[in-house]
């Protein structure tokens, strides 16, 4: 949530960057703006590794554990995905 509320005023304060340069006369108000671009910049590169990291766990586990002989991994996952959107129908149309 924390994030997120950094995000949105970073989004805020890239909207109104010129208006804000222009009526901004206190300090304070620009030192703040730095700091919620730069924590809103080092949440994205930390969600970035852990989005990168966590895809390379699951290839991994896709590829030793869910993939059929010369089946790649793209393919495996579109099948997986597939196979569940079957299930998931099936599951529906039972509960009607």
């Amino acid at each position: 949530m924390i994030f997120f509320h950094f995000n949105t005023r970073y989004t805020q304060c890239i909207k109104e960057e010129k208006d804000t340069k222009m009526m901004a006369k206190s300090k304070l108000i620009q030192a703040n703006q730095k700091i919620a671009k730069s924590v809103v910049e080092a949440h994205e590169k930390i969600t970035d590794k852990v989005v990168g990291a966590y895809t390379k766990i699951e290839d991994k586990f896709v590829d030793q554990y869910l993939t059929h002989d010369g089946e790649s991994i793209a393919d495996a996952k579109a099948r997986l995905k597939l196979a569940n959107e079957e299930r998931r129908a099936k599951l529906k149309d039972e509960k009607k």
